[in-house]
């Protein structure tokens, strides 16, 4: 056989091995350290200023009969209210710091008698109320589940999926080729929140002033849901698209005493690689007492911002 046919057969065998290798799904590569190493696995940091709009909603007593924030304090607009979350994350571990500040004010007629602390107010008198409070949370989670990819369970076998590969080269930039084209994490976390806040209340028919300020601490465990999806190249209006929900429960010990709920949903579009317009649900619950202030409400609402990813 001629020296040339040989060398083009030769080449054709070569051509065809390492495409059968790229397109098996558990194929590995030559190099163990390509196989592990994910650029969305190295140290990242996500950042989300955003501005939240929530209501405050439930009941609350001082030494007195239980009202509702919204009817009886008029406690009960929509509020802009600055809020933020940051994340830091290496391979399958997960830290985020968060928090925001909420105020709110009204005035109305009393439509009963109450007390609230040390203040009487009879019925028909005008009241204004005021209710700030501010919190911040940290998160320690651990991706437990990931279906697609090199590494299903923490514990469990490494290999190469090379059915989720995004295309190499330029076309998410250099520095993520090869990534994921799909990621699902199931997210175990624990936390502890601060909160602190003030309520306080003034009859502006006969005077006087009562309030309560306080800060309470508290412990927390929950879960995240993250799916993040890469556009192909033909999509030409974003780079990915990262769909969140959480959810959380736990127990106020400092300060007060209790119980609190929370819940975030959110939905990042990454125009660019690394910056993405956001948006979603937030919630926090809080039923609690201390020293005869008891309060069952929450302050919940859509949330908007932008998100950066370094």
């Amino acid at each position: 056989m001629p020296h040339h046919a040989i060398a083009v057969l030769t080449a054709l065998a070569a051509s065809s091995c390492a495409l059968a290798q790229e397109s098996s799904p558990s194929a590995a590569p030559a190099d163990p350290a390509v196989a592990l190493g994910r650029p969305s696995e190295s140290l990242r940091f996500t950042f989300t200023p955003n501005v939240w709009f929530p209501r405050l909603d439930g009941d609350v007593s001082f030494n007195g009969p239980t009202l509702d924030f919204g009817d009886d304090y008029a406690l009960g607009s929509t509020e802009a209210t600055i809020d933020g979350t940051i994340e830091g994350r290496l391979d399958i571990w997960h830290v985020t710091l968060s928090g925001f500040t909420f105020s709110t004010e009204g005035s109305t007629n009393a439509s009963a008698p109450l007390a609230f602390g040390g203040l009487g107010v009879g019925a028909g008198e005008r009241i204004r109320s005021e209710f700030d409070m501010s919190s911040a949370a940290l998160e320690l989670g651990l991706s437990l589940y990931r279906p697609l990819a090199d590494q299903v369970w923490p514990w469990g076998e490494t290999r190469r999926n090379e059915s989720n590969v995004a295309a190499n080269g330029g076309e998410y930039g250099g520095e993520y080729g090869g990534d994921y084209r799909g990621d699902l994490r199931i997210i175990p976390f624990l936390g502890a929140r601060w909160i602190g806040f003030e309520h306080s209340l003034v009859n502006e028919t006969a005077g006087g002033e009562a309030s309560f300020e306080s800060d309470w601490a508290a412990v927390y465990a929950g879960a995240r849901a993250e799916l993040a999806i890469r556009f192909p190249k033909e999509f030409p209006l974003a780079k990915r698209l990262v769909v969140s929900a959480s959810g959380g429960a736990g127990a106020v010990f400092g300060g007060g005493s209790g119980t609190v709920f929370q819940g975030r949903a959110g939905l990042d579009l990454f125009l660019l690689e690394n910056v993405a317009i956001s948006g979603g649900y937030q919630m926090l619950q809080i039923d609690a007492d201390e020293d005869g202030y008891d309060i069952d409400a929450g302050v919940a609402g859509m949330w908007a911002g932008v998100t950066i990813w370094f």
